[in-house]
């Protein structure tokens, strides 16, 4: 998954506090998430594709709203990804950055608090 930087927001963000999120796991990702506790990733660096767009590669993907998520899951589990939604918290003092015209976010750390 490639997360498109928005000109809006170009540079890694510090949270100030807690940040309530969803996120969607597919069945056949590699990484083991742990459940309660601080999950950690390497948040990459903005990488220059055609057109000017900026994107991420690394770190946790998420969604800011409930109902972003709910549409991407239906679409990916449409199309035989068999995903699931989770609720999660990018806890304060983490990076990310954020799309606001994609309701997207991509951080350092991610907890997943609830399993939907």
């Amino acid at each position: 998954m490639c997360f498109i930087i928005d000109k809006n927001y170009p540079s890694k963000i510090i949270a100030e506090n807690d940040i309530e999120c969803y996120k969607l796991l597919s069945l056949y990702e590699n990484y083991k998430y742990k459940l309660g506790e601080l999950n950690k990733s390497i948040l990459g660096e903005g990488s220059d594709l055609s057109f000017n767009i900026c994107s991420v590669k690394e770190g946790f993907h998420s969604y800011s709203n409930l109902t972003e998520a709910i549409w991407k899951l239906q679409l990916n589990n449409y199309s035989g990804q068999e995903c699931i939604m989770v609720k999660c918290i990018i806890p304060k003092d983490s990076e990310y950055y954020y799309s606001e015209k994609r309701h997207e976010y991509v951080s350092n750390q991610i907890i997943i608090k609830e399993v939907s």
